[in-house]
């Protein structure tokens, strides 16, 4: 279902993802401007998003459509807990908030309401649905998914955390992930916490991890 929302004088659509549009991304109009590095980047993501459209529901994201003056943008995204959107741009790959930050909560499968998954980012949720969906590695069953998609919202998804019996965390190869997950861990034992980061330790993040098992 399509809805309108307006953003101080934006007007922003919201709706089920056009599978067809991620299928024929291409590289966005003044990518000359683009250093070498960056634009590999744009095509290593919209292959991935590619490769992402044959596993991916629509319902399981929302597309977003800005409508701006000098033309429009769309993203693939999801709504946080503060009324706000996060997305990531179609042409550059880059995350980006709407409105208001915040962390993500969407839920899964009831019968798991005790199981909870906490990513950084949207990359790396969306390559978590891609791996479920492809079936190439098994995921845990879980009823809850949780994104920070910024490191300021970590105090809140640590308390949100307390709600739970079991805890899947999928945090990113750096100093922040490392002390994100330690952090947790201090929190929530080890027989709660799962760090999954072992999974994909010789890559920087979950994201990095499945392009290459995409390919």
């Amino acid at each position: 279902m399509e809805k309108m929302i307006k953003v101080d004088t934006t007007n922003i659509i919201t709706r089920e993802i056009n599978l067809n549009r991620m299928r024929n991304l291409a590289t966005p109009i003044g990518a000359g401007k683009l250093s070498p590095e960056d634009l590999i980047e744009i095509k290593e993501f919209h292959n991935y998003l590619k490769s992402l459209a044959e596993n991916l529901s629509p319902k399981d994201l929302m597309e977003i459509h800005i409508l701006e003056k000098y033309g429009d943008i769309y993203g693939i995204g999801v709504r946080n807990c503060n009324k706000g959107i996060e997305f990531l741009d179609y042409a550059d790959g880059k995350a980006k908030t709407i409105n208001n930050p915040g962390i993500t909560i969407i839920h899964n499968d009831k019968d798991f309401a005790d199981v909870c998954c906490v990513f950084y980012d949207l990359k790396d949720y969306i390559a978590f649905k891609n791996i479920e969906k492809s079936n190439i590695i098994k995921v845990p069953d879980y009823g809850t998914a949780m994104i920070l998609s910024s490191v300021k919202q970590f105090p809140q998804v640590s308390v949100e955390c307390d709600m739970y019996e079991k805890i899947f965390s999928y945090m990113p190869n750096n100093d922040t992930g490392r002390i994100i997950t330690e952090t947790l861990l201090a929190r929530h034992d080890g027989k709660r916490l799962k760090d999954k980061s072992v999974l994909y330790k010789s890559y920087k993040n979950l994201y990095d991890y499945s392009k290459q098992l995409m390919i």
